[in-house]
């Protein structure tokens, strides 16, 4: 597993950046996402992927072990798909 520490090293290692520049574009970046996925905007990024949102409708659910039945609520949720050239 890697984590946003370790990308900031890797990144590092990669180029002659600081830290701080690292991790102030990272952040840049991540709050670009969120800022673009709110406004329900697709994001492409070229041999990488695809994000976007995706709304799920409502719908009812039965608990296998009690018979319980729910309610889910609509809701919203990421969806990221790879790039074909990503998996190569």
């Amino acid at each position: 597993m890697i984590n946003k520490k370790k990308i900031i090293n890797e990144m590092m290692k990669k180029s002659k950046l600081s830290e701080c520049q690292i991790n102030m574009a990272l952040n840049a970046f991540i709050d670009i996402t969120k800022e673009e996925l709110l406004k329900n905007n697709k994001i492409v990024i070229r041999n990488f992927g695809t994000f976007e949102i995706l709304n799920k409708k409502e719908k009812m659910w039965k608990n296998p072990y009690t018979l319980e039945k729910t309610i889910i609520p609509a809701h919203k949720w990421v969806k990221w798909k790879a790039s074909s050239n990503l998996l190569k």
